[in-house]
């Protein structure tokens, strides 16, 4: 049997390391009725609250609508607010969102630590630097 050409063969793997941290995460997300989308948009605020609307969708890569839709459904479960800035919004984490993200993301850290485990700090660097490269 021929060997999967590296490219097919990388893109399985990066789709089997997705899959488990979606699984992983599900579980504690579900509790807290949140989908990742809305984790990683609260995980965003977290670190840099007040981030212009626009901005953060393209941090999360994500359309203007699509961004717009969680925070609405994240102000309605008053995780964040909206203040209005000019022509676009800020966006900031409610104590209650940020006491979620509080509770959620050591968990989400000692996961991420025991996945790269088998790797150097160097080999992690460059998994970094060539995943920001595929990125563009």
């Amino acid at each position: 049997m021929e060997r999967a050409k590296p490219e097919h063969e990388a893109v399985g793997l990066m789709m089997l390391m997705a899959h488990r941290m979606k699984q992983s995460a599900g579980a504690r997300l579900r509790a807290e009725d949140l989908t990742p989308a809305k984790y990683q948009l609260l995980v965003r605020l977290r670190s840099a609250d007040g981030l212009p609307q626009g901005e953060l969708g393209t941090r999360l890569g994500v359309t203007k609508g699509n961004v717009s839709m969680l925070v609405t459904q994240l102000e309605r479960a008053a995780l964040v607010t909206r203040t209005p800035d000019g022509a676009t919004n800020r966006l900031f984490l409610t104590a209650r969102g940020a006491a979620v993200v509080d509770r959620l993301l050591p968990d989400e850290r000692r996961w991420a630590a025991d996945q790269f485990a088998a790797l150097t700090t160097e080999e992690l660097h460059e998994l970094v630097r060539l995943l920001h490269r595929l990125k563009g």
